[in-house]
This record gives structure tokens, sequence and C-alpha cells, in this order.
């Protein structure tokens, strides 16, 4: 299969393309900015305070410059899960990443305050997209009869479990905001929520703002419960119900090639997707 194209008809570049890109150059930039600041802070470590700042800023410039490389590598096709794996362990990797998950906890928060999308959207019969939930939602989640909720956010790793009741089963499955899940990650996903929803359980879906990861996963998901004829069918059901859901091009693309591929056949159900893990990383 060729991959798709960076130019539109008219031979631009199609912005959609620069997504998961502005990602790395931002994160890149502002890490090279910080690590500079680092350096130059370090030549005056006589003074002791001096010294802790130096450290500080050389943290959080390598947690950007980590987040840089890790949105280039999923741009160049090398899944997060991968990516993610050449870390000695997920306590050493969740604290490299403790300044982005701050950074991302913020603007979340700015953006929920000039945002008045609603928590979730049904989309079919015991199935709900939508955004990341905060513990005072949980009334919301019982009344609605929803028992299962699937994370996307790679930013927010244990923000579902901690509102889970326990009879709330919960699963998280990273994929970095502004991106396409890969071939695996949707095959995962979709065998989840098809496996759930065949008990009979309400779903759940999101990411951070339930616009792109979440409606992604959302549109495989409905298309493989036939309750869609088609990627585009699935796609705009989401989208009467839930206005301001906006996948990316690259979004729409890699949810057409999962489906072209093999119809979402079956697939191993991993370990690491399994109901109320532990998603410390």
């Amino acid at each position: 299969m060729r991959p798709p194209s960076r130019f539109d008809h008219h031979g631009i570049i199609h912005p959609d393309m620069f997504e998961p890109m502005r990602y790395a150059a931002l994160f890149g930039v502002l890490g090279i900015l910080l690590g500079c600041a680092a350096m130059q802070s370090a030549a005056g470590v006589g003074v002791s305070a001096v010294g802790v700042l130096a450290v500080a800023e050389g943290y959080v410039a390598l947690c950007l410059l980590t987040m840089a490389l890790t949105y280039g590598l999923n741009d160049r096709g090398i899944p997060l899960e991968r990516a993610f794996g050449y870390f000695g362990g997920r306590q050493a990797l969740g604290l490299l990443l403790l300044p982005y998950r701050v950074l991302a906890r913020i603007t979340l928060a700015l953006l929920r305050r000039c945002d008045s999308m609603e928590l979730m959207h049904p989309i079919g019969p015991r199935l709900y997209v939508g955004r990341l939930p905060l513990r005072s939602e949980q009334a919301k989640l019982t009344a609605l009869g929803v028992t299962s909720v699937l994370n996307l956010c790679a930013e927010f790793p244990r923000r579902s479990r901690r509102l889970a009741p326990s009879d709330l089963e919960t699963a998280y499955l990273p994929v970095l905001d502004g991106t396409a899940p890969s071939d695996r990650q949707f095959r995962q996903a979709v065998e989840w929520i098809a496996a759930r929803h065949g008990e009979g359980r309400s779903v759940l879906i999101h990411c951070a703002q339930g616009r792109g990861r979440s409606v992604t996963v959302a549109a495989a998901a409905l298309c493989r419960l036939g309750l869609a004829a088609d990627p585009d069918d699935a796609l705009a059901q989401i989208v009467s119900v839930r206005t301001k859901a906006r996948p990316s091009r690259k979004q729409r693309q890699a949810l057409a090639r999962f489906w072209n591929s093999d119809r979402a056949g079956p697939f191993p159900f991993p370990s690491s997707l399994r109901p109320n893990i532990d998603t410390t990383s």
C-alpha cells in the first residue's frame, strides 16, 4: 500500500499532515530552549539555588525532548507502545514524563473553561463517546448506566481509574494527543469494546476532549458491531450527535486503512488491556 500523500491536489502540503509533527516541533523547540537555559544556569552552580534551578530546567528539557522524539517516531510509523518500551520501566517513564502530564492537565483545565462540550454522547445502543470524565462527573456515568470505560489518553493514564467504583470496569490504551491509533491499537480497542458490548455492558470511549482519538476508535467499533456500514457512515453518525468531533485527516486515513486491511478480524487480546489494570506508567 502506498503511504498517504502529504500533498493535496494543488501540490500544497495538507495542514492536517502537520499535526503530529507540530507537536514534535513544539516540544523540541521548548526542550532545546530549556536545555540552553539549564546550561547557562549551571555556569553559576557555585550558588546552591542556581544549581537546583539548573537541574529543574534540565529535567523539564529532557521530558520535552523525550516527547518530541516520541511524536517524531510516531509520525514515522513506530507505535507509541514500542517507543515507550525502550525505557527501563513504567515508574521511571512516569517520573520522566511528569512535567508533560502536568502541562497537559493545565492545558485541559484552560480549554474546559472556554468549551461547553458535553461529557459524552450516545452513538449507538450502550455505546458512548466523550471527553475525560472528572471525578465529580461520576454520577453522570452512573445515571447513564456506563459500566466500562476505555481511556485513550496517553497523557492521563490514571484518571479514569481514580473515578472508578468497584463495579466500573476501566482499561487504558495510550494514544498520543493529535495522532491516530496504530492498527494494533485499533484491534485491541475494538476487541475490548466488542467483548464488553456483547456482555450487555455500556461502554464509554474517551480521550481528553472527545474530538479526535476517541471518535476515531468509536467509529471503528461502530463498524465492527454492525452499527455502521463503513467508516464514513460511522463518522457521520458520531458527528451528527457530537457536533464538535473533528478527527484529523491522518486519523481518518488510519481508520480507513484499518477497516480495509482485514475488516477488524480476530486479534489476540493482550494483557495490557485487561480491565482495572495498574496504569501507573
